[in-house]
């Protein structure tokens, strides 16, 4: 989904979780042709152009003095028309669970509930069971317009 307008793609921590948690790591890519905009409010934004020093937050992008540029190229299985998680997540952070599974992910990197397509039967040499479209246990990030969004990482 179309979250954020950027000029080129990178990746920085950023935290996910309301009440704690790790922060993991953001990567904005190219939206791909077709990818509809997020319809609702979300905390997960870059803060690239925003004035230094940049405000901290309880939720976002976490500012330590890197991030790591990237070309922005849309991975292969983005499709730009799903999210992962209820909206509230997207507003508000997601609840952490440290006894959360980790979030089936695609070889790109990407929430396999966000790709829309079939979960494989295997990602990463383990088996998917209990995939829902509607929440999930790591961030509910979807795409960026220009540039998308992937979540690496998730419960650990």
């Amino acid at each position: 989904m179309v979250c954020e307008l950027l000029r080129s793609g990178y990746t920085r921590p950023c935290q996910f979780f309301a009440g704690g948690g790790p922060a993991i790591n953001i990567t904005y890519y190219r939206a791909p042709p077709g990818a509809r905009c997020l319809p609702f409010p979300s905390a997960f934004m870059s803060e690239n152009w925003q004035p230094k020093p940049v405000p901290t937050y309880a939720l976002g992008e976490v500012h330590p003095d890197w991030y790591k540029w990237s070309n922005g190229r849309t991975p292969p299985t983005a499709r730009g028309l799903h999210w992962f998680g209820p909206p509230e997540f997207f507003a508000r952070g997601q609840p952490w669970n440290p006894d959360a599974p980790p979030v089936p992910r695609d070889p790109f990197g990407l929430a396999v509930a966000c790709t829309g397509m079939p979960p494989p039967e295997l990602v990463e040499g383990r088996a998917i069971v209990g995939l829902s479209t509607e929440g999930g246990t790591a961030p509910v990030v979807g795409g960026v317009a220009g540039v998308g969004v992937s979540a690496e990482g998730g419960a650990p």
